[in-house]
């Protein structure tokens, strides 16, 4: 038998949603190992971050769908008549379910062919978008040049299991039930819950359906690691959140006000309204000055200026993530937006560094020693960098990847008594 890294990734578990009460297994081995509250990288794509060590330019993350650069795998769309738009999302679902069926039919990746949605994006501009990820975590060029856990693992000829969406339901009873079935050994496991996620969206992140779903994620967390942990000969478990949740208080109606500008969308710029900011791109001459200068005094959000663009790391080399992001504050939303339009959300991510509830938690514990270290506040690009000093014995230092490895941090920067 060999030891097992065993990588859990719960989505959207905020960095103080760890308390004995809600998640008592998770909140012991906090107090025995490492942890730390972990940064999310810019937007909601931080795949990336943790599985490389790499920066949003550099491993081409950030958002589920960038623009399309005269390449669109969606069939149809060129075909789809501009008065679709004028529907209902109700009335327009017919023809959105036989999109993404073509999609599902003549995807060019199975990631696309299992996953082929195209949110509440107006029929109309479906043309201009196209997918960020092509790939699962796990599969070769998923992060473009960067090189993944997976990678490194393959290299190596080292095995590994993997457990995430959209290949496999990522709810927390399928998560389970898969590993008990599946799982026999392997140096690492990955698993991706997302139970939190949608009960921080949909009830808040204060509520008590949140709480009760942290139970039974705790719940479900202790029955993985057992069940990994019979199957070896111990365990090195990294439990991390890829963001927290923040309480919605404000909406930020931007399609209303961008519908009264006197430049025209589709032709001589096109937008990408996320949950929380604002991507546009700009086709003729004198347009991006007439967006900006509409965008400018909007409350509830700001433009992303040059140093924040630096700051966040997201200098992209094209075009794809946009020519200029209007990004909300914390706690506002823009909607309605492409992924929600019946009902707003009671709770989201994708804020600004500042947004203390954005924040996610990480925990590491070595099954064979007690550590009792407090990391602080962290990047999650260590997340990478802790997971192959557990797998290989050190930090990767390739060019261009960052982070450090938290288990060799010395107990100075806060042991727990």
């Amino acid at each position: 038998m060999r030891k097992v890294t065993l990588q859990i990734h719960i989505d959207a578990l905020r960095h103080d949603y760890i308390t004995e009460p809600d998640m008592p297994f998770l909140h012991g081995l906090a107090s025995r190992g490492v942890q730390a509250t972990l940064v999310p990288p810019f937007g909601f794509e931080p795949d990336g971050a943790y599985l490389t060590g790499t920066h949003p330019e550099s491993y081409g993350g950030g958002a589920h769908f960038v623009w399309a650069q005269g390449h669109n795998p969606i069939p149809f769309a060129r075909r789809l008549p501009g008065w679709l738009d004028l529907l209902s999302a109700y009335g327009q679902y017919p023809v959105r379910r036989l999109v993404e069926r073509g999609i599902a039919l003549r995807g060019t990746t199975r990631r696309i062919r299992l996953a082929p949605r195209t949110a509440h994006i107006p029929l109309g501009l479906l043309r201009h978008f196209d997918y960020c990820h092509y790939q699962f975590p796990y599969e070769p060029g998923f992060a473009g040049r960067a090189k993944t856990v997976f990678d490194y693992l393959r290299d190596a000829g080292r095995p590994f299991f993997y457990h995430g969406y959209p290949e496999f339901d990522s709810t927390v009873q399928c998560a389970v039930d898969r590993v008990r079935d599946r799982f026999r050994g392997a140096d690492f496991a990955f698993v991706l819950i997302g139970d939190l996620d949608a009960a921080g969206h949909d009830a808040g992140p204060e509520s008590a359906a949140r709480s009760a779903v942290a139970q039974t994620v705790d719940q479900a967390i202790r029955v993985i690691y057992e069940h990994v942990a019979s199957c070896c000969d111990g365990v090195d478990l990294v439990v991390f959140g890829d963001h927290g949740m923040v309480p919605v208080r404000q909406h930020v109606d931007l399609r209303s006000r961008l519908a009264k500008l006197r430049v025209r969308v589709g032709c001589d710029y096109v937008y990408f309204l996320d949950s929380t900011m604002a991507r546009f791109w700009f086709f003729e001459r004198g347009v991006a000055d007439v967006v900006r200068e509409a965008l400018v005094d909007v409350p509830g959000g700001r433009l992303v200026s040059p140093a924040e663009a630096s700051e966040y790391r997201i200098r992209y080399p094209d075009r794809r993530f946009g020519d200029l992001i209007y990004w909300a504050d914390g706690g506002a939303i823009i909607y309605p937006n492409f992924w929600q339009v019946r009902r707003p959300p009671k709770g989201m991510h994708g804020y600004r560094r500042d947004v203390r509830a954005n924040h996610a938690a990480f925990i590491f514990d070595d099954s064979t020693q007690a550590l009792g270290v407090s990391a602080g506040e962290r990047e999650m690009v260590d997340v990478f960098q802790t997971t192959m000093c557990s797998l290989f014995g050190s930090e990767v230092t390739a060019p261009g990847v960052f982070g450090a490895a938290l288990q060799r941090l010395p107990k100075a920067l806060g042991t727990r008594s």
